[in-house]
């Protein structure tokens, strides 16, 4: 093998500091970003309507930015609050891995699909999922956010990112999920309830993380 020549040695030397510091901030964090506006502002999910919030005492795992959890009527004479959840993370796997754990506890899914779902111009990949062997059927319905836009599918927009991650670093994560059960006969009233509840958290986020133009 030749010898390198020493013309390219300091050329070849300043792209590897040149490629090494984003690469090292980038490990050390120092260029994660929130994208989101008023972080503080979309905390208060009083703002979303329908909704009930309870307060969270435990502390947030790191690189989790929001957990807030809560409760909205169902509508339906008899049938229990649904349940939801916030939540905000730059370690992104947290969210994609079983998002019904979040608002449903044991949860057995037995069916799931994605609809992409339009109101007033407004379209969200919501994913349903559906264990039906209880009394009472239970469903979780959920969709993610990820650079200030609904993303079906989480982790193929993270990949499609990672070159502009490495020189500017991650962005968080966003997971709004929403759980309920009914009888077979009320069951459509209620997810119909979710679905407005999702939309409606889907506005709150619009309305306070992005810039206005």
């Amino acid at each position: 093998m030749s010898p390198l020549s020493g013309r390219y040695a300091l050329l070849l030397l300043a792209a590897a500091l040149v490629t090494a510091v984003p690469i090292g901030l980038h490990s050390l964090s120092r260029l994660d970003r929130d994208d989101c506006v008023d972080p503080g502002a979309l905390r208060f999910t009083l703002l979303i309507q329908g909704s009930q919030p309870v307060a969270e005492d435990t502390p947030l795992p790191r690189r989790m930015l929001q957990r807030s959890l809560g409760s909205v009527g169902a509508g339906v004479r008899g049938i229990p609050a649904l349940e939801y959840a916030i939540l905000r993370s730059f370690e992104p796997v947290r969210l994609v891995q079983r998002p019904a754990r979040f608002v449903a506890g044991r949860f057995d899914a037995q069916g799931q699909e994605l609809v992409w779902t339009e109101r007033d111009g407004e379209w969200l990949p919501i994913h349903w999922t559906f264990e039906r062997t209880r009394s009472l059927p239970l469903f979780v319905a959920y969709f993610f956010v990820y650079g200030s836009r609904p993303v079906a599918h989480p982790l193929l927009a993270l990949l499609g990112s990672a070159p502009a991650r490495l020189l500017t670093g991650a962005r968080p994560l966003t997971l709004v999920v929403i759980a309920g059960q009914a009888p077979p006969g009320d069951l459509d009233a209620v997810e119909k309830v979710a679905e407005d509840w999702l939309f409606a958290a889907w506005a709150h986020y619009r309305g306070v993380c992005m810039e206005k133009s």
